[in-house]
């Protein structure tokens, strides 16, 4: 990121400020997993058809809390561009919060 002068600085600091206050609070798997991300990343068209497709029933974050770690990482490494849920998640996280941020 490129800034000249303070003006745009303090410009900058302020969408920045404006997305983290958007981005702050829950979400819903759908605000984070876009249907973008998720034709980018995986063999589904959203994070709803990824977990219909999946061998889990999901339809909770209790359900997906409740669900096999291991079980679910092997899903991932099959339908995705990732090894792990965790990874899945993180990488939509960051994507989902620099979009936020207006970066």
């Amino acid at each position: 990121m490129e800034i000249k002068g303070l003006g745009e600085l303090e410009k900058k600091l302020k969408q920045m400020q404006k997305g983290a206050e958007r981005a702050s609070g829950e979400r819903s798997a759908t605000d984070i997993f876009t249907d973008d991300f998720m034709l980018k990343y995986t063999k589904h068209p959203s994070i709803d058809r990824f977990f219909e497709a999946s061998p889990f029933t999901i339809e909770t974050n209790e359900d997906l809390e409740n669900t096999d770690e291991k079980e679910l990482d092997v899903y991932v490494n099959d339908v995705s561009k990732f090894t792990t849920w965790e990874e899945m998640l993180g990488k939509a996280a960051e994507e989902y919060l620099i979009k936020q941020m207006g970066l």
